[in-house]
């Protein structure tokens, strides 16, 4: 039944139950702000994608828990995403740290968003670079200074020094103005 397929899509997604980490309840209550976090900016946000699943058992890939958003069968099979639902993505992938800071405090934020924030900066950086949503402070046009593999390294190198500097500040821009609209 169901439960089966639930199952089947957790272990190929987020990787299988781990039975450890379970017996301590700080860290399951930490991990209960996290992913209410981003659950509760997914459902604050416009037009986002629903979610379908929240849960604080912890996971052979590292995570500790994990929520689960399923986008709309449009925005599944088009494969285009907006500047707005990029950036409500970067808002919600930023709520679990936030919720963690709001809850526990500054100085008690932990290393469980690394990966949030690996995703959060690679989609400001391709939305700047790649996508072009940031061309208007970027002195002209909409270009994409990279590929998708980066720029430089194994690639001819598109952007100046000068450039990367300015990517990075719009990058930076980006990012802040999500970490506000989730504060």
């Amino acid at each position: 039944g169901y439960e089966q397929i639930d199952y089947a899509i957790d272990r190929v997604t987020v990787g299988m139950q781990k039975t450890t980490g379970t017996s301590f309840p700080a860290r399951q209550r930490l991990v209960a702000y996290h992913e209410a976090g981003h659950a509760v900016m997914g459902l604050l946000t416009p037009d986002y994608d629903l979610v379908t699943k929240v849960t604080v058992i912890p996971r052979t890939n590292g995570a500790g828990g994990f929520t689960l958003f399923t986008p709309s069968e449009e925005r599944l099979e088009s494969g285009m995403y907006s500047k707005r639902y990029l950036e409500a993505q970067l808002s919600v992938a930023l709520g679990g740290r936030v919720a963690e800071e709001i809850a526990f405090g500054e100085d008690e934020v932990t290393t469980g968003a690394s990966g949030d924030l690996q995703q959060v900066r690679q989609i400001a950086r391709r939305m700047v670079a790649q996508w072009g949503f940031a061309f208007e402070n970027l002195g002209g046009g909409p270009v994409a200074w990279e590929t998708p593999e980066g720029n430089g390294m194994m690639q001819p190198k598109v952007a100046s020094a000068k450039m990367e500097q300015d990517i990075d500040e719009q990058v930076k821009r980006i990012v802040e103005r999500a970490f506000d609209k989730c504060m």
